[in-house]
Formats: C-alpha cells, structure tokens, sequence
C-alpha cells in the first residue's frame, strides 16, 4: 500500500518560478514478525505540491536496489485525481482516474488490457496516496472513539472496497508514543482474505511512522507470486 501511507517532512524551494513543497519519505519493509531485523524491500515517496495540486512519486526496491513497484498519483486536499500502479513483479499495471462523479478503472495484465470499468465516486474514497490526509482530516473523530468508514479503489479489483478505521490503542515505536489504528475490511468475503492492517500513527495524526499488514510487493513461491503481509517502519529524509 501511500502510500499504503506517508510520513511527511516539508521543505521549501523554487521550481519554475513558483512555490514548491517538496515532503520526502523513505522506508523499510520488514519480514512481519522478524522484530524489524529481516529487512524484504526498501521504500521511497516524494510529494511535491504546487498550487495545490500534490504530486506523489513512490516506489519499492528489492536488496539488489531494483525497483518492483512503482506508484504515482495527483491530488487536491484529500480528492484524488490519478493514480498509476506499475507492478513491475507480475508484470500488471493499472490506473484509477477520478473525472467528475465517476471513477474509472484501468488494468492490464502483461500487456492485456481488461475492459473499462467506472463506478460512482463516493465522498469517503481514498486510495493508498490519500489515506494519510483522510486519516488527518477525521483525525479527531477517531480519537473520540468513532469508526470512520471508507470506499478504497483497489487498482487490480477494478473496484472499490469498504474498509472501516478504527483506534486500537497506543504503543511505542522506537521510543516514541504512536497511535494504532485498525484497517479492517468491511465485508466478510474481503475479510477472510486480507488480514487487518495496522496504521501507526504520531499522536498529532499528522505523520504515518509505520503499518503492519498487507504490502504491495509480493513474495515468490516457485513460478507464483504471493500476496505478501510485512512490517514497514516509514523514516523521514
């Protein structure tokens, strides 16, 4: 996943004669379980806004530094406008594009391209790159104990699904407070499939600073690919 979700540390510059913020994230993907000392894929987001209109360009490498995964996406606040998925792994590659009321979906499959397919944009849809500051928008709402409910576009499904966020709880991370939140699908055939995640976040709901859960990169059993559940600990730049 932002992004399954991102840390964000802002610095100011000039490109092009305007305002830029430029946030960069990088990030560890751990063996889940392995007490953060078996080290899987490492992680790289950059965000950069002009007037504001957010850019996001992440990606995941392997220990031999090549890429896997790629994601990109262009946003206004929390509102998506295009998301890009390149899994450089299988091969497949897909985009979600947000125009008007409508989201549509794109996919292919080795070069194969899937029909179309376009559903009705809803006001709590996120995707990976839009999580975070959703998250910050209802961040005092899930302090108050409330369950916050979401559509998320998943690239592949050609489809959104429900999830709910939830508090868990508090914990430290790396001497750090950091608050849990539980991502859990909202439908019981989804749920039996995909473990919930764990989002850790500052207790300002500001900075996403690690997750435990389902990633984008995959595993390799023999000729297959496996959909792959680690830990990731995101660091600032």
């Amino acid at each position: 996943m932002r992004r399954w979700i991102l840390l964000w540390v802002i610095c100011y510059g000039l490109l092009s004669s305007s305002l830029v913020l430029a946030e960069a994230v990088t990030g560890q993907v751990f063996k889940k379980g392995s007490n953060q000392k078996e080290v899987l894929f490492n992680f790289k987001n950059t965000v950069t806004e002009s007037n504001g209109i957010s850019k996001t360009e992440g990606s995941f490498t392997d220990l031999n530094g090549d890429v896997v995964v790629t994601e990109t996406s262009e946003r206004e606040g929390t509102i998506l406008k295009r998301y890009e998925m390149d899994h450089k792994q299988t091969g497949r590659k897909g985009s979600i594009v947000v125009e008007g009321k409508k989201v549509i979906f794109n996919f292919e499959d080795n070069g194969k391209k899937k029909k179309e397919v376009t559903e009705d944009l809803k006001g709590n849809f996120v995707v990976s790159h839009t999580l975070a500051p959703y998250v910050a928008l209802h961040w005092n709402e899930l302090m108050d104990g409330k369950t916050v409910n979401i559509r998320y576009g998943v690239w592949d499904r050609q489809e959104t699904v429900g999830f709910s966020l939830s508090k868990m709880g508090q914990e430290k991370l790396d001497g750090q407070d950091v608050v849990l939140l539980k991502f859990k699908p909202t439908s019981f055939v989804i749920a039996a499939l995909v473990d919930p995640v764990t989002f850790k976040f500052s207790t300002d709901g500001k900075r996403l600073l690690g997750m435990v859960g389902r990633v984008a990169p995959k595993r390799k059993e023999g000729q297959r690919w496996k959909d792959l559940d680690a830990e990731v600990i995101y660091k600032s730049l």
